[in-house]
């Protein structure tokens, strides 16, 4: 009972001050011109036609980032298989040219071996060494293959990347 007559005398004294607020502003809106009082709606209105306007863009902007994170993230992803690539390559071409200088030797070698049995070898570690670098060449073209596809991938996914950028940058230029 007590509790109800508390809560009562409360609301009360909520309803006392909102009314003493209010009595002023009343009695100040009596005494403006009605010119303020347009100008004051017309920026309420305004204000309100802004906060409508950012609540339709956020949501874009906030979509329109997740998509540029998304394409980030498979772009870095391009560029290491690209690097790792490229990497391969490099190690191709250099076991390449070893075989290619490996077969000179041996080539220069098997000249100056007049012995039979030696020359046979030196013929036979020659003709191995053929095979394995043509193996090598083609594993070298399949891989600088796979370097051009991923190096077209790549491009395309970074042009929408940047496209994604530009958005954003749009998004966030208009008022």
């Amino acid at each position: 009972m007590l509790h109800c007559i508390i809560r009562n005398k409360m609301r009360m004294q909520h309803y006392l001050s909102i009314t003493c607020l209010l009595l002023p502003i009343a009695a100040l809106a009596q005494q403006a011109d009605a010119p303020t009082i347009q100008t004051l709606i017309q920026e309420v209105r305004q204000l309100r036609m802004a906060i409508e306007k950012s609540s339709t863009i956020v949501p874009r902007v906030q979509i329109t980032l997740a998509r540029f994170q998304t394409q980030q993230g498979i772009v870095e992803r391009l560029e290491h298989e690209l690097r790792g690539l490229q990497g391969a390559v490099a190690a191709q071409s250099a076991t390449r040219t070893r075989f290619a200088t490996e077969i000179d030797r041996l080539e220069q070698l098997k000249l100056r071996t007049d012995e039979p049995a030696a020359r046979k070898k030196i013929e036979s570690d020659a003709s191995s060494l053929k095979q394995e670098l043509e193996q090598q060449t083609i594993r070298e073209q399949q891989t600088r293959t796979q370097e051009a596809d991923l190096t077209s991938q790549l491009r395309s996914e970074q042009a929408k990347l940047s496209e994604l950028a530009n958005q954003l940058d749009q998004l966030a230029v208009k008022p």
